[in-house]
């Protein structure tokens, strides 16, 4: 609870939820009756700490006991998840590759038309694995003591303060942009390619704030 003081935690603004599925590519392949004969792999579409990675582990561990089998996660970060969706996508259907994906996936093809997959038709969902809030948190040298302050200061200073995601069209730059429409005003947006690195940069000053998962938020 220190390090959440320290790192400006102002509370939830709304509750949106992030929920992660796990996929397949689809194929014509058949599941062998000695499935599995070999490790598992789980891709991760973000570097590890974030939310998706710590989830994956933990389904890895499960799973590896499970099938009797090693399960590896593999962290395929960048471009908004759409790196390690056209990994995936591309990897053979025999059920060895799977995908843990959050809920911005579900858009994130409409927001980007010329991916080379789609999800719908080049996946298969197997089911909910978890449920994350996103949180408000600010770089702790800001002058706000509430969500108030913060609106009112961008209101009056348009595209002055930065806000920090996850990368383009992920869960926590859609909570920022919704943010920004309900309130009415403007911030300038800092993509990374997870939030972990997002946090660090966050903690050490390079940007103002970020609406973090709150596995990400909860670790600094």
């Amino acid at each position: 609870m220190h390090h959440f003081i320290k790192s400006g935690f102002l509370g939830a603004c709304r509750a949106i939820l992030v929920a992660l599925c796990v996929a397949v590519p689809l194929g014509t392949a058949q599941a062998a009756t000695d499935y599995p004969a070999q490790a598992v792999k789980i891709i991760v579409a973000y570097p590890p700490g974030g939310q998706n990675d710590v989830a994956a582990r933990i389904v890895g561990k499960s799973l590896a006991t499970h099938l009797n089998q090693p399960v590896v996660v593999e962290n395929k970060a960048g471009a908004g998840g759409i790196i390690a969706a056209q990994f995936v996508a591309s990897s053979a259907a025999d059920g060895y590759t799977l995908f843990l994906v959050a809920i911005n996936h579900a858009i994130l093809s409409t927001l980007k038309p010329n991916t080379q997959y789609k999800l719908e038709k080049d996946f298969v969902p197997v089911g909910m694995v978890a449920a994350f809030p996103i949180i408000l948190v600010i770089d702790p040298s800001l002058p706000f003591k509430s969500v108030q302050d913060l609106v009112a200061h961008a209101k009056a200073n348009p595209n002055k303060l930065t806000f920090g995601s996850s990368g383009p069209g992920g869960g926590t730059h859609l909570a920022a942009e919704l943010f920004c429409s309900m309130t009415g005003i403007k911030m300038r947006h800092v993509p990374y390619k997870g939030s972990a690195p997002a946090m660090i940069d966050l903690l050490g000053g390079h940007i103002q704030m970020m609406f973090a998962d709150s596995t990400s938020a909860l670790r600094i």
